[in-house]
């Protein structure tokens, strides 16, 4: 995990600077595209992932995206003896947030390609419906509680995550 910390971290200073520079000076209101970077532990990214999320239209509700990456190093098949190396997941697609004042219901779902250094791959498919907490009209901490599902080559598994990240 110690040498993906450079890029993991890169990714995220551009996420903050792309957000900053669509502030004119002195303004602290948020911009009209509601826009967050943020971990995610037991999500559609698998163990974890970092990810930016965008609404479709200028408002804190309604349709958006989410994408982002995930590494995990030494994966192993199901027998336990045949290793992948490097295997990369790319949590893609779209999700719905109903509510409103910073509190939403989110509905998402899409496809995380996973692509195995070693050769190989795959695409699994998810869903997810949870509880989110931005800030409303204004930068701040964001706060995501979820339950996902995954599907994808036969086999599947529902787990309950988190994530915390910024919202510009």
């Amino acid at each position: 995990m110690g040498k993906h910390l450079i890029p993991i971290l890169a990714f995220l200073f551009l996420c903050v600077i792309n957000g900053d520079a669509q502030y004119s000076t002195g303004e602290a209101k948020a911009s009209s595209h509601a826009q967050q970077a943020y971990a995610e532990i037991l999500g559609a990214g698998g163990l974890y992932s970092f990810n930016y999320d965008q609404r479709f239209g200028k408002n804190e509700k309604g349709f958006g995206f989410r994408a982002g990456f995930s590494v995990l190093d030494g994966m192993i098949t199901d027998d336990f003896e045949e290793s992948f190396g490097a295997v990369l997941f790319f949590p893609v697609g779209p999700n719905f947030l109903a509510g409103g004042r910073g509190h939403y219901f989110e509905a998402g779902g899409g496809a995380t390609p996973a692509l195995a250094t070693g050769g190989g791959g795959g695409i699994f498919g998810y869903g997810q419906l949870g509880y989110r907490f931005q800030p409303f009209q204004k930068r701040g901490f964001t706060f995501r509680a979820n339950i996902t599902g995954l599907a994808g080559e036969g086999s599947g598994l529902i787990w309950v995550g988190l994530s915390g990240g910024y919202r510009w």
